[in-house]
Formats: C-alpha cells, structure tokens, sequence
C-alpha cells in the first residue's frame, strides 16, 4: 500500500517538474486588502502564490512579464471580481488571457471569486456563465471553498513549508520590528456575580412584561422564574428557592450555565438603555439614538490615555441605482456575548453592530441593515475597530475602570472599564505604512449599492 504523503510529495514534483506550479492572484488595487490576506492565508496552506501586494513571498521575485509566468509558470489564475475589477484594463487582460488558456487545454484555468455578489448582468459575456465562488458574505467560508476546490483539481502544494514561508516574509518586511507591543481584545471582565441564583414565583405573569427591560429574569415557566434578586417594581412575588449556580450543571433540566449568561447580559443590555440607548423595532439591539451626545461624539480614553472620540451617529449616501442615492443614518451599537468560565472568570464579550434608518429615522429592515454595514466596515482598518470597541465598553462603563451595572439586595453585577490585553514580542513599524484616517470620515463618501433590489428578492 502507497502512503498518502509519498504520493503527495511525487504530485509535487510532477507539477514542479512541468513549471506550472503557481497560483496568480488577479485583482483591482481597491480590493488590495483581500487580495494580501488571500495570498498569505493560501501560501501558509503550502501553495505558491503571485501578488504583487506580497513580492518575494518565499523568496521568489514577482515575474516582470505577466504574460509569460500566466502562460509558462501558473497553474491557475484567481481572479477577484468585484465591482472595480470588472473594467479595469489590467484585470480584464489577464482574465481574458486565463480563459484563452482554459479553453486550449480543455481546463478551467481561471477561479473566479465573487467579492460583491455580482450578477451575470454586471459581468461581460466571458466570464458571465462560469461558476463562481461566493466571498461577499464571509471570507472564511470563501476560503474554505477555495481550498477544497484546490484539492480536487490537485494544485501543487507542499504543506511542510507553508506557515515557515509565510512567517520568515512577515518578519523580514521593513514593517516588523523586534519591539514589544500590547494587543487588545474585545473580551471584558465582569469582576462581581451574585453567586446565588433565585427561583421567584410571579403571582401575575402579565407583570413580567412590564418589567421585562428593568428586571433581568430567566423564564422556568409562565409562573417561576430566575433571577439575581427581586424586581425593582413592586410586583407580587415569592422566592421558593435559591442555590449556588457554582455548585450546580443545572437545575429544572436547564444548564445553570445559560441562566446565568442570559442574567448577565440582560443586566448589561438593560443598562445601556438606562443610560440612553434606544431598543431597535424588533427588540434584539439597542442603539445610540441621534444627538444623545453633542455633536454625535462619543468620547472616550484610547489605550495611551489620550481623549478622543467616534461618532456614535452619522451619515453615508448609497447610489440605489444609475444616477439615484438614499442617505442613510448608521447607529453604533454594541452586541454582548457572556462567556461565563472561557477565560477562567466570567467575561462579555463587545461586537460591533450597526443600526440604520432613513431621514424619518425609521429602521431598516434587518437584511437591508446588514448589507450596509459590510459595504461600510470593509473599508475600517484595526485601529478604526479598536477605536469603536474601546469606545463602547469605555460608555457602557461609564468611564471608570469598572462599573455596576446591576445592584441587589442579594449582590452587584460589576464590569471592568478595560479590555483583555496581552503582549506581542514584534509589532509593526508605523513609520513604513501610510497614514491611517481619523474617525472624522466624509460623510457624503458615495457607497455602491445597485443591486439591492435583487438581494431583497432573493432573501424573499
């Protein structure tokens, strides 16, 4: 019986041998981003990637003649197609070159990725029938699909050598300095839990609606249910119960675990609507409302101390349609996630969300909502993240190192002011990269949106 790494290895060679044995990475400059994160998700994988964005990864020169390394030394072309790749001279001539080659040796010698959910419409009559692999809702699953398509057409690869590649280029860009550097994280301590848990009879379950944004609560059934700690409210109750949620993996058949993760976060979202925020139509966000802060500047401490601010509210204009645009409001809006024993304590865990609504500041639609907020975060860099996620832990703390968020007769749900940090032994040399925008961004930037019509449709 052939081992499978020997019948790897002679696979490799074979298509070393032909020279063909390369991946090329086409693409527009305003999908660079994706472009370098491909390339060096792909060569970490073991294969051989062109990007100009990543010269001399492995030690190999990107080739001056493009036509010849396509023809002689690729074994595949990838090309992102996206709405500003679609008429550029550059990507055009070696989409057209790649199809020429797969149609003279029979193979399909170009992959093409879909960045932006283009239509065959949107696409010339070329590459309008081809199968395409979807990267507009999730790079990960892109990539994913990428890889298997790789392995079922059997691209040279040499899995050994990969990640060693891919880590000697990162450290050997003038970008990369042997300097410590502290990392940030979204995750934030929640310093105080009641350890007690306690089981509440409602006398009247109609009075659970009325406190269902002031009293955080985990339904047993329509009569029982837990809690921290009686209601502020004066409604009719009975405590039957209470124990150690430490002690317990469940009680009543439910994982002690997700009442107290429901408790928490409850606490945490109730707060944020205490201190302002407003409850999204459907009731599953809350959001900053517009001018809860002068100007819309939500300020806060960046990590050297120093005061500055987001925008909590603002303003992008969308082209709908040849020659038409909507503008359109965005709230920030802080999505929590318990994680109760992950990091040996309990900790929440602060996404970034957005809110949109029209000039009446009614909401959009969860779907509508979701593609806007990915045509305008795919352009935020690290820091612009790091900013917005600092600034709204920062607020729900209400500034301080930590803060209650809820408090008791029973015990206090306490939060830290400060995310989970940790130390890097390299960090990147800001000097080498061209200047990073403020948070203060051109609130009439023109962002394409045609085809809107047609994803509603098919989300029907």
């Amino acid at each position: 019986m052939v081992d499978s790494e020997v019948i790897m290895q002679a696979l490799i060679q074979s298509r070393t041998e032909t020279g063909q044995d390369h991946l090329f990475i086409s693409y527009a400059s305003e999908n660079g981003v994706l472009a370098e994160w491909l390339t060096l998700r792909l060569a970490a994988e073991g294969y051989k990637v062109w990007c100009d964005r990543t010269k001399l990864l492995g030690g190999e020169s990107y080739p001056l003649d493009i036509d010849k390394a396509i023809k002689e030394s690729t074994f595949r072309v990838i090309a992102l197609l996206s709405r500003e790749s679609v008429n550029k001279p550059n990507p055009v001539k070696e989409r057209t070159l790649a199809l020429n080659i797969g149609r003279e040796r029979k193979i399909d010698f170009l992959i093409p990725l879909n960045l932006d959910n283009l239509s065959s419409t949107e696409l010339d009559w070329m590459t309008s029938d081809l199968t395409f692999i979807p990267f507009h809702q999730s790079w990960a699953d892109g990539l994913n699909r990428l890889l298997k398509k790789l392995v079922q057409i059997e691209a040279p690869r040499d899995p050994l050598q990969g990640r060693e590649t891919v880590s000697k280029w990162v450290t050997s860009q003038d970008s990369v300095i042997q300097k410590p550097e502290r990392l940030w994280s979204n995750v934030v301590p929640i310093k105080e839990v009641p350890s007690l848990i306690r089981k509440y009879y409602v006398y009247n379950k109609d009075d659970l609606e009325h406190v269902r944004f002031k009293w955080p609560f985990f339904c047993q059934n329509d009569e029982e249910v837990w809690a921290f700690g009686p209601p502020e409210d004066k409604i009719p109750v009975i405590e039957r119960e209470s124990l150690d949620w430490n002690d317990y993996e469940s009680v009543d058949g439910i994982k002690t675990n997700d009442i107290v993760s429901s408790l928490l976060r409850q606490a945490i979202f109730q707060h944020c609507l205490k201190n302002g925020m407003k409850l999204s139509s459907d009731g599953r966000d809350v959001y900053f409302p517009d001018n809860l802060f002068p100007k819309n500047k939500l300020s806060f401490k960046k990590y050297d101390e120093k005061v500055t601010y987001v925008k909590a509210v603002g303003e992008r204009t969308f082209r709908v349609a040849p020659g038409v645009t909507e503008k359109s409001t965005y709230h920030l809006s802080p999505d929590v996630v318990i994680l109760l024993r992950r990091f040996h304590k309990p900790c929440y865990q602060v996404n970034l969300r957005i809110v949109w609504t029209d000039g009446q500041g009614m909401e959009y639609a969860r779907g509508k909502s979701h593609r806007r907020r990915r045509k305008v975060a795919r352009n935020w860099w690290n820091y612009q993240w790091l900013s917005r996620i600092t600034a709204l832990i920062s607020w729900i703390a209400n500034g301080h190192s930590e803060w209650s968020v809820l408090s008791t007769e029973h015990g206090k749900v306490t939060i830290s002011g400060v995310p989970i940090s940790t130390m890097s032994p390299v960090r990147i040399d800001e000097e080498h990269l061209t200047s990073i925008p403020t948070d203060d961004e051109d609130e009439t930037e023109i962002l394409d949106d045609l085809g809107e019509q047609r994803e509603s449709e098919e989300e029907q």
